[in-house]
């Protein structure tokens, strides 16, 4: 659930009772800032501690000056292992015509945001040597599976 920037009475319930929380950020002292206020807001309102809430890093390259070690240090949350690289070549063209699920298959930000999924356990982690470099084979859609928060 994408519970936005701002902090609503249903947002908070959401990030209190999920079994995952996932904090998006880009590598920008801006969005890492406002990441590190978030968190500190869930924990002064006891929603969610930060070592409990995973930050994942978006639109990432290696030039950028913060890297994901340093967004992990500064907001004090877990870092998920998987980084979202910045390709906005791949993405144009299918963000423009609103079909983002039609990515090509070899794409390097469709590949992380597969490796994301198994590495969250949302998703099957692909068998072989392309699951050590983080990609999924070539033409494997693959397939999601959501697990179920259990009362």
């Amino acid at each position: 659930m994408d519970c936005g920037a701002q902090l609503g009475a249903a947002s908070a319930a959401a990030v209190e009772t999920a079994d995952t929380a996932l904090l998006v950020t880009t590598p920008d002292v801006v969005a890492v800032r406002a990441a590190k206020r978030t968190v500190r807001m869930w924990d002064r309102l006891q929603i969610r501690k930060a070592e409990e809430t995973t930050a994942v890093v978006n639109r990432h390259t290696r030039a950028t000056e913060i890297q994901p070690p340093l967004v992990q240090r500064i907001t004090g949350t877990a870092l998920a292992r998987t980084a979202v690289p910045a390709n906005f070549r791949e993405l144009q063209a299918v963000v423009d015509a609103g079909r983002v699920h039609e990515l090509d298959g070899r794409s390097t930000v469709k590949q992380a945001l597969w490796a994301l999924a198994g590495e969250l356990g949302l998703a099957k982690a692909p068998e072989g040597p392309s699951h050590r470099s983080g990609g999924r084979p070539r033409g494997d859609r693959g397939s999601v599976s959501f697990r179920r928060r259990k009362e």
